[in-house]
C-alpha cells in the first residue's frame, strides 16, 4: 500500500509572501514555479522550486482592476503552459453559473466566460478544475470538481460519502462546451467534501494520473482517467496525509509521477488547535 511522505513545507504567510493572511484555495505547477491562489486577495503568489525548499514568493495583482474578490481554483494547461482560473459564478435569475478566464503572460486575466452548468444555494461554482489535451486529437478539457456529493448541496444528500462527481466540458474556438457528463468519481474516494483535483498524462499517452482532496478526509486520492472514453479506470486508492493536523487541504498539482504539492486554507475558528500548525501553507508530499 502506497503512503505519502512529508519532503518539506513552508509557512506562506510574512515574511515569505508579505502578508498576514493568505487564505490559499488552488495551486499549479508551470516548469519550475508553483503559482498560488487565494479566495481572500486578488493576489497570485509566485513561488520557485528549489532542491533545498522553496524559493522566494513573489506576490502578483492580475485581479485587481477585474472586479476579483478572491479565486477559487487554477490549472496549467500543460500543453500550452497556459493559466486558467475559476472565481466564484454569476447570478442569473436564482442560479450561479462558474467563470473561467486564461491567465495572459502579464497575468492579466482574458474575458471571463461562464460554463453552462447552473449552481444553487452556497455553491457557486467548482471547488477544482483541471485543465488537459488529450494526446489522441489534441481537444482541451476542462474538468470541474463540485465540492459536495452527487454535486448538490442539500446537507443530507450532498454528504453521503463517496459520492464525488466531475462535470465535463471541451475547448472551441469561443467557448467551454459542456459535454453534459456528470463523471463519478470512483466509491474508494470515500469523502464527505472535495476540495481540488489535479491530472497529469500517463505513460501510456492515453490516460491520466488524477489527485482530488478531502479537507475533512484530510487525505488524497490517486486514481486514473481514460481521456478517450471519459471514465475512470480503475477503484484507485485515498492515502492519509502524514498527520492529523493537516485539516485545510485546499489545493493540489503534479510535480511529477510520484511528487505533490498542496497548499492549506485558513484553519476554522472551530478547528482542533492542531489544525493551525499547517494552515495557509505550502506543501510538498511524495508518494511511495
Amino acid at each position: 500500500m502506497a503512503k505519502l511522505t512529508l519532503i518539506r513545507e513552508q509557512s506562506l504567510t510574512a515574511p515569505f509572501c508579505d502578508q498576514k493572511k493568505l487564505e490559499a484555495s488552488g495551486v499549479a505547477v508551470k516548469g519550475e514555479t508553483c503559482w498560488v491562489i487565494f479566495d481572500n486577495l486578488t493576489s497570485v503568489a509566485e513561488i520557485t522550486l528549489q532542491e533545498d525548499g522553496f524559493g522566494i514568493c513573489r506576490l502578483h495583482e492580475p485581479g485587481k482592476h477585474a472586479g476579483i474578490e478572491g479565486f477559487e481554483a487554477i490549472s496549467c494547461h500543460a500543453a500550452g503552459e497556459t493559466l486558467y482560473v475559476a472565481v466564484e459564478g454569476v447570478k442569473i435569475g436564482k442560479k450561479y453559473y462558474p467563470k473561467i478566464a486564461e491567465l495572459e503572460k502579464n497575468l492579466k486575466p482574458k474575458p471571463f466566460k461562464l460554463l453552462n452548468v447552473p449552481f444553487m444555494g452556497e455553491s457557486k461554482g467548482f471547488e477544482g478544475i483541471a485543465v488537459i489535451t488529450r494526446p489522441s486529437d489534441e481537444a482541451v478539457l476542462l474538468f470541474g470538481l463540485c465540492e459536495g456529493n452527487f454535486c448538490e448541496q442539500n446537507k443530507e444528500r450532498g454528504k453521503k460519502k463517496g459520492n464525488g462527481r466531475l462535470h465535463v466540458f471541451m475547448r472551441d474556438k469561443r467557448e467551454w462546451r459542456n459535454l453534459k457528463i456528470l463523471l463519478p468519481i470512483p466509491p474508494a474516494a470515500d469523502f464527505r467534501d472535495y476540495s481540488d483535483i489535479a491530472m497529469r498524462i500517463a505513460n501510456d499517452g492515453r490516460s491520466a494520473r488524477v489527485a482530488i482532496t478531502s479537507q475533512e478526509g484530510k487525505s488524497v486520492w490517486i486514481g486514473h482517467i481514460d481521456l478517450d472514453r471519459l471514465g475512470f479506470i480503475d477503484d484507485g486508492e485515498v492515502l492519509p496525509f502524514p498527520g492529523d493536523d493537516y485539516c485545510n487541504v485546499e489545493g493540489v498539482d503534479w510535480i511529477s509521477d510520484n511528487t505533490l504539492v498542496l497548499v492549506s486554507d485558513k484553519a476554522k475558528s472551530d478547528s482542533p488547535n492542531g489544525c493551525k500548525k499547517k494552515e495557509m501553507s505550502i506543501h510538498l508530499m511524495r508518494i511511495e
